[in-house]
């Protein structure tokens, strides 16, 4: 086999020190991208494999004798012989984009608030060099203040990838590397709800929530809002609680049962008045054309602590009313103000399409992204941005189509991505393993060494269907291979489905 090296732009070729040999000493390939991890093991003089240090994040790409391209990735890490150590270096332990989660402590120390994250800390020179990669690091409990001093020291020491020694005395440089779509465990994915309807107006009125206030605005869904967060205009005075959020349909005129609930954490609000978001317990889907309440009190107030919501007193949104508790009647009574509100929807999106959404925005290194089967399921589409982009990608190619089938994906040589339904079992599977533990074509050639049989069904029959046809067994007479292995003397196959806890599997060769 042959390898070719690419300088990081992946245009221009990387040519090895002269008196370098590249061997390959094994490669594999998945259903979920296509080229997973390679090994590639380099003889020369100690001070020509050194130059590989510099190869990180190259391209690589192997082909076999004839010419045909066999696998393709970049390297992840090199490790070089040094008299009686071994010099490596990785991308594993660089992050050049880096953010902490944390627990948002108060100044006096002892209170714990809710979760928060600092903002994304970059080392750009970095980035130009070799991508993106995040880490969202988590931390204790904590301010803000703190939280980004642990991101910069975070970045300033894993900005660029570190050498490291140990002991040994190999012979041969040993590169390792990876395909393309593990690049994807380098982002996170964030995709926030969007803003389905709002009324923004802020005037000069406002009302107290005080110790029993309790007051509500009602509005009209325009469409089927799949609500998930709303937004208020509000201060604090003091040191008040949180504040309680209830949605209920209009039930003459008058908020009805609760149906939904959130609530304001009391550390979001600021003694500035400004939009702040509460997330509710759980999404709902809003029937249009019908009148709904939200509806708002206080969990703690005082007279020297409370909130204060921003209304508009000249009534300007047509779409409902503001109304407040009267609690010595029991009743609800109309005003002629409105409170400002914004609605956010959690918008359901086709699988596939989000799938197709997370690889252009997350695939800083893939090209066009073909989506050729729809999964025509629809689901939630809202993501904060604590999973990465390769765990959000292979759980939708997981969860598959309406027809009850995984979505699989595959990398091209020319860094653009397939994605495809799993084809039925066939009769006629395009290739058959033979006693030999060979593969070979139907008509009786053996397939060629740049054949992939991932994707594939591979037909048994030749090896022992005679023997069992009468037993009783799942599927025809193949398997689906999900994974292969080859090395320069076996070829080892995964089947679909595959769990078998001392790890046997089918094997060539």
């Amino acid at each position: 086999m042959k390898v070719r090296f690419l300088q990081r732009n992946q245009v221009v070729e990387q040519v090895l020190p002269a008196g370098l040999v590249v061997e390959v000493d094994h490669y594999s390939k998945t259903v979920y991208g296509g080229c997973e991890k390679a090994e590639l093991n380099i003889s020369g003089k100690q001070d020509h494999l050194l130059e590989l240090i510099n190869y990180l994040r190259d391209g690589v790409e192997i082909y076999d004798d004839a010419g045909n391209a066999v696998w393709w990735g970049f390297v992840n890490r090199v490790e070089i012989p040094r008299d009686q150590i071994i010099v490596s270096a990785d991308l594993e332990e660089m992050h050049n984009k880096i953010a902490v989660a944390y627990n948002l402590i108060s100044a006096g120390g002892n209170t714990v608030g809710i979760r928060r994250t600092s903002p994304w800390i970059s080392d750009d020179d970095s980035i130009a060099k070799f991508g993106t990669k995040e880490l969202l690091e988590s931390g204790g409990s904590m301010n803000a203040v703190e939280a980004v001093a642990m991101a910069t020291r975070l970045r300033n020491e894993r900005g660029f990838p570190r050498v490291f020694t140990a002991s040994g005395n190999a012979k041969e440089a040993k590169v390792e590397c990876w395909g393309w779509w593990q690049t994807l465990g380098w982002r996170y994915t964030f995709v926030p709800t969007e803003l389905a309807l709002s009324f923004q107006t802020i005037g000069n009125a406002s009302v107290q929530l005080l110790e029993g206030v309790k007051v509500g605005q009602s509005f009209l869904a325009t469409s089927d809002i799949n609500l998930a967060d709303l937004e208020i205009h509000i201060r604090k005075v003091g040191g008040p609680g949180d504040v309680s959020v209830e949605l209920s349909e209009s039930v003459d005129g008058v908020p009805g049962n609760s149906i939904r609930s959130a609530t304001i954490n009391a550390y979001d609000i600021t003694t500035t008045a400004e939009w702040v978001r509460a997330t509710f317990s759980e999404t709902i889907v809003l029937t249009p054309g019908k009148t709904y309440f939200l509806t708002f009190s206080s969990s703690f107030s005082t007279e020297s602590s409370y909130q204060i919501i921003t209304l508009d007193p000249n009534h300007g949104y047509g779409g409902g009313v503001f109304v407040e508790f009267d609690s010595g009647t029991d009743t609800w009574i109309q005003t002629t103000k409105d409170m400002p509100f914004r609605l956010y929807n959690n918008v359901l999106t086709e699988t596939s399409q989000q799938l197709q959404n997370i690889l252009t925005d997350a695939g800083q290194f893939l090209q066009t992204i073909f989506i050729n089967d729809r999964s025509s399921l629809y689901a939630e589409s809202y993501r904060n941005g604590d999973t990465t982009a390769l765990t959000e990608a292979e759980d939708f190619l997981e969860i598959g189509t309406s027809n009850n089938k995984r979505l699989l994906a595959r990398v091209n040589l020319d860094r653009t991505v397939e994605v495809w339904e799993q084809p039925d079992e066939t009769i006629n599977p395009p290739v058959e393993m033979r006693s030999d533990g060979k593969l070979y074509y139907p008509a009786g050639s053996q397939v060629e060494e740049h054949f992939d049989p991932t994707g594939k069904w591979i037909s048994i029959e030749p090896i022992l269907w005679g023997a069992i046809e009468t037993t009783t067994l799942t599927g025809k007479k193949s398997f689906f291979c999900d994974e292969v292995e080859w090395n320069k003397d076996s070829l080892k196959l995964k089947p679909a489905n595959w769990q078998n806890p001392y790890n046997l599997r089918i094997t060539n060769g």
